[in-house]
């Protein structure tokens, strides 16, 4: 078993600003946190985007220090069409 945590920067301010909702940083970290304890390997995982590209050594260090099993992953935005006619 593991748990999947998205972190997409390296503080509160980027994280929480990127996904939207005050607070999801300080409970990705304690969730992190709390996964440790009791053993369960976790994943740390980052959309990367012009906004914290230039952040992600701060967030794999984040993911070393938390010692939660699998590091960081990093993940691209792919554009797509959906919803769009094709012509």
């Amino acid at each position: 078993m593991r748990m999947a945590i998205s972190l997409d920067g390296p503080n509160a301010y980027s994280h929480d600003g990127f996904r939207g909702v005050p607070g999801t940083y300080d409970r990705a970290i304690e969730r992190s946190k709390n996964a440790r304890l009791i053993g369960l390997e976790t994943q740390l995982q980052t959309t990367v985007t012009r906004c914290n590209v230039h952040s992600l050594d701060q967030i794999a260090e984040i993911a070393a220090m938390a010692e939660c099993g699998c590091g960081a992953c990093f993940f691209l935005i792919v554009p797509a069409a959906q919803g769009q006619t094709m012509t």
